[in-house]
């Protein structure tokens, strides 16, 4: 359990889509991007009248809507286009490849500025899909272990159970989130029935993994099963503490065991 506990939260499945689907949206998305450097264009044409070379700036509406929304190819067909229109159609001399050197150091820092938030949003996004991939094992792997498994922030509030840490605490994974993990259920010690400690805040400090038996967990509704308790800090890929991740194993079956033993010892003498 403890070797378990201490690699959680590291692996990678890979993620993804039907390749018509995938191929479909991404002809939805460069269409995006050209429609929006087509209206732009035509928005800096009734423009540039009144602000001359200054319309071209209207092509960092594409730019920035294509990185929000349409991903790092179509942004750069956007800032393509967007270079090629601002040069030939809004800058002096109009309506001819190259412009005046202020309007060519203008273009210049207008390719290399949004080429930078376009490789930093595909930077960001690339980040973020391999945070969600790893999150979906991570509850995947979870969700699968035949024990409770709890896992909270650093502030020691619940973010996830798996269905068996449902069953055990008499609570649902809706209604357990986002609440102190300490509130959703009593532990008590099996032979003075005093509550026990379930330390987070020790653990959430980077604490050793900690195992605790003879506890008595109290669900919801009352009913009271004896398990056995391990704990440990929940860390990223720097080993920076982010959580907790608790494991209760309802030893019951354990214990009735071991009462009939007893019982049949006393018997026999």
């Amino acid at each position: 359990m403890g070797s378990l506990l201490g690699r959680v939260g590291t692996s990678r499945v890979p993620v993804g889509e039907s390749p018509p689907s995938t191929a479909r949206r991404l002809l939805l998305h460069y269409a995006f991007a050209l429609s929006l450097t087509v209206g732009s264009l035509i928005l800096g044409l009734f423009l540039f009248p009144v602000v001359n070379s200054a319309a071209a700036a209207v092509f960092m509406v594409p730019i920035v809507l294509s990185i929000r929304y349409a991903g790092t190819g179509p942004s750069l067909l956007a800032l393509g286009l967007s270079l090629l229109s601002a040069d030939y159609f809004l800058t002096t001399p109009r309506f001819e490849w190259g412009s005046t050197t202020g309007d060519t150091i203008w273009l210049a820092i207008f390719a290399v500025l949004s080429l930078f938030m376009i490789l930093m949003a595909a930077s960001m996004k690339r980040a973020a899909g391999i945070a969600r991939e790893r999150d979906a094992f991570f509850q995947v792997t979870l969700s699968s272990i035949r024990d409770a498994v709890i896992t909270t922030d650093r502030a020691g509030r619940i973010t996830f159970m798996n269905p068996v840490a449902e069953s055990l605490t008499g609570l649902r994974l809706d209604e357990a989130r986002r609440r102190p993990l300490e509130k959703a259920f009593v532990l008590l010690d099996e032979r003075t029935r005093r509550p026990v400690a379930l330390r987070v805040e020790e653990v959430l400090a980077g604490g050793q993994n900690v195992l605790d038996s003879g506890c008595l967990l109290v669900a919801r509704d009352g009913q009271e099963r004896p398990v056995e308790e391990s704990s440990a800090p929940l860390r990223d890929d720097r080993g920076r503490v982010q959580g907790a991740v608790y494991v209760f194993r309802d030893i019951t079956a354990r214990r009735q065991g071991e009462n009939a033993l007893r019982e049949s010892s006393l018997f026999a003498r």
